[in-house]
């Protein structure tokens, strides 16, 4: 591979727009805005309502679908506006993240800066982002139906390649530099990966409480409910809520283990660095979760938990490439 910082630098910035697509993704759901636009077209999608009738035509849509007729059959067109923009940015942002995967791999490809595994390997990326939109497109189908909610495990699936993008961008970020450090710390490799196992396992019950809106069931902690095992009678939202609150202390413990061990066994500051971070975000993520849950799901409190998750999910895989060399 030649020209190695400038490939850094790509796939920096394409992890740090998939950050940003994660951010206005978890509002977009949030907001309830992901069924406002009822079709889907990659090119001329991208161009907005200009007109009254335009307005006109894409609220005229939106009305025949179900969540209009059975959750907002009140809502006004400044209140369409608002879902819609969110939709709409988060498509768009989808084709910048998409482009700006594709046209620096062709352009290194093209000149031979990448061959060979690495060619295949960084090629990925833009398959990645196809992937992920395409799973976008299928997921909001399913909420164009009877049931005016999209699949909550479309959407996990959709969520989990966005963090699946970022991760392998940071992977190859960490792989593209030069290793300064003799020999692997393979326990605390193997600790590492076992931290990114059980984040990605928290982030598909994550979803799935943002996908059954389980996030307001309790808002109460650390009890639920007044009980600390509340009663299931309430269905799968209290269940998936459930899980994820109680499994949380699961990535805690696990975080704490790895923070250890690596601690004791890392050789120089650059396996150390990720460690701290991952201290910090933990910590940080807890108290998100719970200010979340006990103030209602305010938006900026559960964007921030999102976010943040990612975070965490990110500063593990660095931790297992530093010492996995």
């Amino acid at each position: 591979m030649r020209k190695p910082t400038i490939i850094r630098i790509w796939l920096a910035l394409v992890a740090v727009l998939t950050l940003v697509m994660v951010l206005v993704g978890g509002v977009t759901r949030l907001t309830d805005s992901g069924l406002s636009m009822t079709d889907w077209k990659p090119i001329l999608g991208s161009v907005p309502p200009r007109s009254p009738a335009d307005w006109d035509k894409r609220f005229a849509q939106y009305q025949a679908s179900p969540q209009f007729e059975k959750v907002n059959p009140g809502m006004d067109m400044e209140a369409f506006k608002f879902i819609f923009f969110w939709e709409w940015f988060h498509r768009v942002l989808g084709r910048i993240v998409g482009l700006v995967a594709l046209l620096p791999w062709l352009l290194f490809a093209g000149l031979r800066w990448i061959r060979g595994r690495w060619a295949a390997r960084l090629f990925l990326v833009p398959l990645l982002v196809l992937v992920q939109g395409l799973m976008g497109w299928f997921m909001v189908k399913s909420g164009l139906v009877d049931i005016p909610r999209v699949s909550p495990f479309r959407l996990s699936a959709h969520l989990g390649l966005a963090l699946l993008l970022f991760c392998y961008c940071l992977w190859w970020i960490c792989r593209a530099t030069p290793p300064r450090v003799v020999a692997r710390v393979r326990g605390a490799a193997l600790a590492a990966w076992a931290l990114v196992a059980v984040l990605a396992l928290q982030g598909f019950f994550g979803a799935l409480v943002a996908g059954y809106d389980a996030g307001i069931v309790s808002m109460t902690w650390p009890k639920m409910m007044g009980q600390w095992i509340p009663p299931f009678d309430g269905g799968l939202p209290v269940m998936v809520h459930f899980v994820h609150r109680t499994f949380a202390w699961v990535v805690v413990a696990v975080a704490i283990g790895v923070c250890w061990r690596g601690w004791t066994l890392a050789g120089i500051m650059r396996q150390k660095a990720p460690l701290v971070l991952i201290a910090l975000l933990l910590c940080l993520q807890v108290v998100l979760g719970v200010l979340t849950v006990i103030q209602g799901l305010p938006l900026p409190m559960a964007s921030a938990h999102q976010v943040n998750a990612a975070l965490l999910l990110g500063a593990s895989v660095v931790a297992a490439s530093e010492f996995g060399r």
